[in-house]
């Protein structure tokens, strides 16, 4: 779950996930999703969805300890983000050019 209290965000953001007093879950969800947001803002598209997917699952080196945490979160923070960016976009994409069917 990403969206964790606002004073947890401000540390991160301003001192780094390392910063937190005792890392949660939830915190390293929100890095992932803060680190997609931000990058599909800087170019929304399929093209940008398909980068963030690739950078997250097929170029990421989960082997260090708490890999299968840091797996989840991952995934968890890429489905959020699918359902409330990707998802919208593509409902926008099919109303403008038509389902396929």
């Amino acid at each position: 779950m990403p969206f964790i209290a606002q004073d947890r965000r401000s540390i991160i953001d301003s001192s780094g996930l390392a910063a937190l007093p005792g890392i949660q879950l939830e915190d390293t969800s929100y890095v992932y999703y803060r680190d997609m947001v931000a990058k599909w803002n800087s170019n929304p598209g399929w093209d940008t969805a398909h980068q963030i997917y690739y950078e997250t699952f097929c170029f990421q080196n989960f082997s260090y300890a708490s890999s299968g945490d840091m797996y989840i979160a991952a995934c968890l923070a890429w489905q959020t983000f699918y359902t409330k960016v990707v998802w919208p976009f593509l409902q926008q994409q099919i109303a403008e050019n038509g389902d396929i069917t």
